[in-house]
Parts: structure tokens; C-alpha cells; sequence
């Protein structure tokens, strides 16, 4: 599958400009992805299904065929006339779209087997710019560092999320919980109470925020947008209030008591 979250033949929205209608356009182009995978995966068990069966027991192997999402990322129509050719800016509405994708596919991690996000340097969705001899981590850079917590944990089932805030979560070998607050909205921060099974420590909160959601890091401002991590060391209970900044990434560690 190739997906592009397409933002084109809209005037005056382009990479870095682009009013409220438009953040919220691509926000939910982005969670189209997820209908997608679903659909392809079950055209793709069908297939297989109807397959006819071997004529010889030599053939043992169950058929299989993986489920790639070759590329993905926002492609903004003002890349096509760019120089270098598809070079773009990437926004705190980028930033946003990307952490949503990356939890429709850890979500769906049993049906999808690899997916790559387009591109990693200066091309649509980059994580980063080059300029001359400068080099800019763009707010999808930090989206990226943010998310490794998750690598070889257990995604976990979420339920009762808000409207406008988006959860995920997962389990890691070491029994840590990494929680995936996206809040979508730009109306204003949003509180949110998170409920546990077991009384649970909140260890540290990373946040991914922007004073406005046209900005991006450049060579000038390199760290317009940047990850903030800071502390809490909450004692154990199983709820927990969190704030999350209007149009903001956050990705929470905690412990369960006992893990």
C-alpha cells in the first residue's frame, strides 16, 4: 500500500500555510489509513482462502503474504513545484498526522509488517532538512524519538478516549506502559483522566507542542519545535489527571505497582 494523506487543490493551504479548516482536513485524512489496512487485510485473507488446495502433501507450507505500507506522509501540493524537487516544510500539523499514523500501524501491528515513512530527508514527510551545511531536525524528528519507547512492547486494548484526543498503549518487556496522548483539537488544552486495572506510578511525561500550529524548525529557529520531557513521579492510584497542550503530542511512562 502507498498512502499519502493528498492535501491538494486547496487554495492557500499549502506545507507551511493554512487555516483551521485545513489542520482539521488533514487530521482526518491521516486516520483514513486505518480503514485501509483493515480492508486490504481482509481482500488479502480472502485471496488466500480461495486458494485451491495443494495436489501433493510435499506442499505443507501455509500460503502468505505480508501487508506493507510502503509509503506514507503528507504530501502537500505546494512540494510539487518546489526546488529540489517535492522538498517540504514539515509544521506541527505534520507532526500530528504523523504520531496518529504511527499509532494506526502499532495498532494494527499483527496485520501490517513493515511500513516507511516518505521520506527520511528533505521529501515530503522528512524527519530531516538539509540546507547548505546545516542540518534541521523537523518536528517529525522528535515524533520518532518519542515513539521508540514503544519498540518490542505488546500494544494494549484503549477505550473511552474523548473526542479529539487520540490513545495508545503498549506494555514493554521491562513492564513499563507507554501511553500515546495526541490531542488534536486547537481549541485548548484538554484534561484528561487516565484509568488503570492496578495502581500505577506516572514516571515522565514527553511533550511535542508548538505556540502556533504554522511552525516549524528551520535553519534560523532549529528548535521552534522541540520535545519537552519532564518528571512526575506520581504515587501509585489507578487514576490519573493529565493536561495536554491544544494541538499536541505527548507520550507518557508509567508502571503498574508490582511490575
Amino acid at each position: 500500500i502507498h498512502f499519502y494523506n493528498w492535501n491538494i487543490g486547496h487554495d492557500g493551504d499549502t506545507s507551511e500555510t493554512f487555516e483551521r479548516e485545513g489542520w482539521d482536513r488533514l487530521i482526518a485524512g491521516s486516520l483514513e489509513l486505518e480503514e485501509v489496512i483493515l480492508e486490504q487485510h481482509r481482500l488479502v485473507r480472502e485471496g488466500l482462502a480461495a486458494l485451491p488446495a495443494p495436489e501433493s502433501d510435499f506442499f505443507t507450507a501455509e500460503p502468505t503474504i505480508d501487508l506493507v505500507v510502503g509509503e506514507w506522509g503528507n504530501w502537500h501540493g505546494d512540494a510539487f513545484a518546489a526546488r529540489p524537487a517535492l522538498r517540504q516544510q514539515v509544521t506541527m500539523r505534520d507532526a500530528i498526522t504523523t504520531a496518529l499514523t504511527l499509532d494506526v500501524l502499532q495498532r494494527n501491528a499483527d496485520k501490517v509488517s513493515m511500513a516507511c515513512n516518505a521520506q527520511l530527508v528533505n521529501v515530503l514527510n522528512a524527519l530531516l532538512l538539509t540546507e547548505g551545511e546545516h542540518t534541521v531536525r523537523t518536528a517529525n524528528f522528535d515524533v520518532f524519538m518519542m515513539y521508540k519507547a514503544h519498540r518490542g512492547a505488546q500494544a494494549l486494548e484503549v477505550s473511552g478516549a474523548p473526542e479529539g484526543v487520540h490513545v495508545f498503549a503498549s506494555l514493554g518487556e521491562d513492564g513499563a506502559l507507554t501511553i500515546d496522548l495526541v490531542n488534536a483539537d486547537l481549541d485548548g488544552a484538554r484534561q484528561v483522566e487516565l484509568s488503570f486495572a492496578d495502581p500505577t506510578e506516572l514516571l515522565e511525561i514527553a511533550t511535542l507542542a508548538a505556540d502556533e500550529p504554522t511552525a516549524c524548525n528551520t535553519v534560523e529557529r532549529p528548535d521552534a519545535i522541540r520535545r519537552c520531557v519532564s518528571r512526575l513521579d506520581r504515587a501509585a492510584a489507578t487514576a490519573h489527571g493529565v493536561t495536554l497542550p491544544a494541538g499536541s503530542v505527548s507520550v507518557l511512562r508509567a508502571r503498574a505497582v508490582g511490575a
